[in-house]
């Protein structure tokens, strides 16, 4: 999403945003969007298990899932933040020219 938005970015940048502000401003962005994919997930998840869980000796891994989820953030954060310092090293003039 990043890459594809160079262009974009090379215009903020163009207009006078700083590349820390956009760089914070992508990755909140990007952060907003892996918690709500998380948290729908993860809700249609426990509502297809739920069945399951409201059985009598129902064992569910909470502590695996929640490491599982803590592991997808973080992995999806630090690829953002690869993407970002990436797209930051562009030219603005050669970003603009495809504009």
């Amino acid at each position: 999403n990043v890459v594809e938005r160079r262009s974009e970015l090379a215009l903020l940048r163009a207009v006078g945003f700083r590349s820390s502000s956009l760089s914070i401003m992508v990755l909140a962005e990007n952060a907003m969007l892996l918690l709500w994919g998380l948290a729908s997930g993860t809700v249609c998840a426990l509502l297809a298990m739920l069945p399951h869980l409201m059985s009598t000796g129902a064992d569910t891994p909470w502590e695996n899932g929640a490491f599982l989820l803590l592991t997808v953030f973080v992995v999806g954060m630090v690829s953002s933040l690869f993407a970002v310092r990436e797209a930051s090293k562009t030219h603005i003039v050669s970003a603009l020219r495809g504009e």
